[in-house]
């Protein structure tokens, strides 16, 4: 078993299609973006020799456009929804739908990178390099500009009107997110008991809805009834941050296609879940150490354990610590907790890093975690569940979830640590809850889909 077995490093794999042409739909995509960045380029008026502007945006172009795909996808979802019903759709612009659309929302995050490296201080962007800081600004602010000049330029009038509305929509409810995760989900907060003053606009409770993980929060509360309000100002927080994007992209492309048929909501709860999926996921990734050197487009290996030195208590770290307060037998110093209490973004030794990835194990706290990303996964696969169109590549986008290169660091059998404490964690009943859980998703799922 190697790790590039199950690595995730490209577009998820399409069922029923041959290997041979994953590359040429995936080298199909990334032609039309690069088409579409080169129409962006052209709005350029800054210097010409100004590459950081559009550095991330081709990063992800030339990497892992999975918004873009997902973008896609949700409208061939949508067609073929359609088509089912017998539904005529007002508006199937096959550019709008396949290449703008989708280049807008990979343009839309990489704005938000620019935005996240200085707040999380990744990537070298951090309070001592004042220069990048304001190149990163600079770039973001002329970034959003070339977007909206993009979109009047690219679209009619009333699509452009559409497109803006919902853009916009994504940056304010992101920004209320990382606002929220600024005060509410800092160590100070969840030491001292903040977060319970939250208090949220009627449009963002309304858009941050738990109740359709009632279950998860449920079983929470259950193991952490002290501080399970904490685990909802988290879920609510990373609604914002990162399920927005999703169910606004889809939101967006229902609106201006026209299509009201009978798989609108299950296209929305899939689009929720899936972004709730991505930022566990993320989350997890975040406490592999850098030895692993797993860089991404916005991030490089030295960022690892980010959330920690900047007292971001994230769904891994509220788990752990937790865990370990409610562990009458621990007497052990907890480093996760020394580096959530010191100054902001310290920088970790190597040895720093593989205790606090032990710790992590040891209390069981990221295996937990990794579980719940497949549980957001589980839900996401069963809203599509008994769909009358054939969802089989949106489903696909949930593997992830199962099996991705940081997960291989989490359960490597070659780690005797990983072995050890891997079994400890399948004996504890936080693995009984989240199978019990996941479970009986999936056999609902199976009891209700029929073959395509």
């Amino acid at each position: 078993m190697t790790a590039s077995k199950y690595v995730s490093r490209h577009l998820p794999q399409v069922p029923k299609k041959g290997k041979k042409e994953i590359p040429a739909c995936r080298l199909r995509l990334e032609t039309y973006l690069k088409n579409e960045l080169s129409k962006l380029k052209n709005l350029h008026v800054g210097s010409p020799d100004d590459a950081h502007t559009f550095l991330l945006l081709e990063r992800k172009i030339a990497d892992k456009p999975v918004r873009a795909y997902f973008s896609g996808e949700v409208f061939d979802y949508v067609r073929r929804a359609a088509r089912q019903e017998g539904l005529a759709l007002p508006c199937e612009d096959l550019r709008l739908f396949l290449r703008v659309i989708p280049f807008v929302t990979e343009v839309v995050i990489s704005i938000q990178y620019f935005h996240n490296q200085i707040l999380d201080s990744k990537a070298g962007v951090t309070c001592r390099n004042k220069r990048q800081i304001d190149q990163n600004l600079l770039s973001a602010n002329l970034l959003k500009e070339y977007l909206y000049e993009y979109i009047e330029q690219e679209t009619e009038p009333a699509h452009a009107a559409v497109i803006t509305r919902y853009v916009r929509r994504i940056f304010k409810y992101v920004d209320v997110g990382q606002q929220i995760e600024k005060k509410w989900n800092s160590y100070e907060s969840f030491d001292q008991g903040l977060y319970k003053n939250m208090q949220l606009h009627p449009e963002i409770e309304a858009f941050a809805n738990l109740e359709r993980i009632t279950p998860l929060l449920e079983t929470l509360r259950r193991f952490y009834p002290e501080r399970s309000d904490y685990a909802n100002a988290y879920l609510q927080r990373i609604a914002l941050t990162s399920a927005a994007l999703f169910v606004l992209n889809a939101e967006m492309i229902l609106e201006i296609s026209g299509y009201k048929g009978a798989e609108r909501d299950r296209l929305l709860e899939f689009s929720w879940l899936y972004g709730m999926m991505q930022q566990v996921i993320n989350d997890n990734a975040d406490v592999v150490p850098s030895r692993f050197n797993h860089e991404t487009t916005e991030k490089t290996a030295s960022d690892a354990f980010s959330d920690a030195r900047n007292h971001n208590v994230t769904l891994p770290l509220f788990l752990h610590l937790e865990n370990m307060r409610l562990a009458s037998e621990n007497h052990e110093q907890d480093l996760v907790k020394s580096i959530l209490q010191r100054p902001f973004h310290v920088t970790l030794t190597n040895r720093e890093e593989e205790r606090m990835f032990l710790e992590l194990r040891a209390s069981g706290a990221l295996y937990f975690s990794i579980d719940l990303g497949k549980y957001f996964a589980a839900m996401a696969q069963n809203s599509l569940a008994g769909s009358a169109s054939d969802c089989q590549t949106l489903l696909s986008l949930c593997e992830v979830a199962e099996w991705n290169r940081y997960i291989y660091d989490c359960y490597n059998k070659k780690d005797p640590q990983n072995k050890r404490l891997r079994k400890r964690y399948k004996d504890s009943p936080h693995y009984a809850a989240i199978i019990a859980l996941t479970g009986n998703i999936k056999s609902h799922q199976q009891a209700v889909c029929l073959p395509v």
